[in-house]
């Protein structure tokens, strides 16, 4: 396992899935489509 400033690769990789997550749903609403919820506590609430 690496070390970046403090962080390791887990911390890293979540953070860059997170920056394309929000890149992708940026995308949608400036096409005026509503992106689907990504978040596990949606998720559960709907029972998915």
């Amino acid at each position: 396992m690496s070390v970046v400033a403090g962080f390791d690769d887990k911390h890293l990789d979540f953070n860059h899935a997170t920056y394309h997550r929000g890149h992708i749903e940026g995308v949608m609403y400036q096409l005026s489509i509503e992106p689907p919820a990504t978040d596990i506590p949606v998720f559960i609430k709907l029972g998915k």
